[in-house]
């Protein structure tokens, strides 16, 4: 069963079409968009990279600021079609990993370390009792956000109206949180069971919700991260509704890499010179990377730095279904989940099937990371806020 995230897409199978970007603070090189330097590796031929024979239902990975810890989710099918949702906590070092002992009654996705790396913010949906359409709709409207410390303590219940909740993100200060949220059933029988994706944000203070600018909407929504307090940056395709600084921003070909600051009345299409620009990420250390295609190249990933320039990195032919990628806050790698290839004749059974991966930044080597099975993995327990408070800042920081 794939991740919630995937009723809310179309099926695709390139880098741009399947993923969900980890977005680390400060990247004003964002609002230009031209090219500067290019530095490349051998990108004439496919790098080398050695896949994993056998994988699992793995969702996201999040980068924790200490550059060891890895948050990630998975999903185990229990009975057909309801699966168990699981969040661990892998030490990339010594390759043992932690599970929360969360709640069974609950699928959780979307798992975010926050800014400081002290905090865990989450989506939850109630878990479907049966498989089917109906039961999913069901359980994807009663979306709710949750937080938690990294050491599985003062966990609540943020106080935010139910809804299609997504990905929620923490802002640098750690005092607001934005999530995208769907507005609109589509029909049964169509290709994504929901759309008009909008970005809400609650106030941890103030304990409200709002819109974080003026009105817009998405077909679909990719990825969503914070790069100053005010400002955030939006990996997503078709916008419905709102103003764009682009006069075609739904060129096929066009970037999908948006900006909005907070209350602003238009959303700002970055990085419009790279074809098909998409699945922003960003260090601590001012450089950002997304996806893009080049030509004579193919499917590739970029990295342009403050001063402009830009590295292109060929993506291996038999690493190119890409599900999500975070990038670690020194610049050192990136961490990817990525779909295992497999021959036609099993691929509607495996479809799922995802192992872990790294690019190493400095060697530019691609480096499959095998996890542990769940079985020998720790339990971190999980202790709720008894403070009524529930989303206010109570914890130290």
């Amino acid at each position: 069963m794939e991740c919630l995230l995937v009723a809310a897409r179309r099926a695709a199978d390139t880098l741009g079409r399947v993923s969900r970007r980890c977005v680390w603070g400060g990247a004003a090189l964002l609002l230009s968009s031209m090219p500067g330097q290019v530095s490349a590796y051998d990108n004439s031929r496919s790098p080398p990279f050695q896949p994993a024979t056998t994988g699992r239902d793995f969702g996201n990975v999040s980068v924790h600021p200490d550059g060891e810890h890895w948050l990630v989710t998975e999903s185990v099918e229990k009975n057909k079609g309801v699966v168990n949702s699981i969040v661990w906590l892998y030490h990339l070092p010594t390759r043992t990993q932690k599970r929360y002992q969360l709640s069974d009654a609950y699928q959780y996705e979307f798992a975010r370390f926050s800014p400081s790396g002290r905090h865990i913010v989450m989506t939850r949906y109630p878990k479907p009792a049966i498989a089917g359409e109906p039961a999913f709709r069901a359980s994807i409207a009663q979306g709710e956000i949750v937080m938690m410390n990294t050491d599985g303590t003062d966990f609540r219940v943020l106080p935010i109206p139910k809804g299609k909740i997504f990905l929620p993100v923490m802002s640098p200060d750690e005092r607001r949180i934005a999530y995208w949220l769907s507005t609109k059933d589509r029909a049964p029988g169509e290709r994504t069971l929901i759309t008009n994706f909008e970005v809400h944000e609650f106030d941890r203070d103030k304990e409200i919700t709002r819109r974080f600018s003026e009105y817009f909407s998405f077909y679909e929504f990719r990825s969503l991260a914070y790069i100053a307090d005010d400002t955030i940056m939006m990996g997503a395709y078709g916008l419905m509704q709102g103003k764009s600084n682009h006069p075609n921003p739904n060129n096929l070909f066009a970037s999908q890499i948006f900006l909005s600051k907070r209350d602003s009345k238009e959303v700002i299409h970055s990085f419009m010179a790279f074809r098909n620009a998409n699945t922003p990420a960003s260090d601590s250390i001012g450089n950002t990377y997304f996806g893009t295609e080049v030509e004579k190249i193919g499917i590739a990933v970029a990295r342009q730095s403050s001063n402009g320039k830009v590295s292109v990195w060929r993506v291996p032919n038999n690493l190119s279904r890409i599900n999500d990628i975070c990038a670690e806050p020194g610049g050192r790698y990136l961490a990817i989940v990525y779909h295992l290839q497999t021959t036609n004749q099993y691929r509607e059974k495996n479809k799922n099937l995802k192992s872990l991966a790294i690019f190493d930044i400095k060697k530019e080597i691609w480096v499959d990371v095998a996890p542990p099975v769940l079985q020998t993995a720790d339990s971190i327990r999980i202790i709720e806020q008894k403070d009524s408070s529930q989303g206010k800042l109570v914890s130290s920081r």
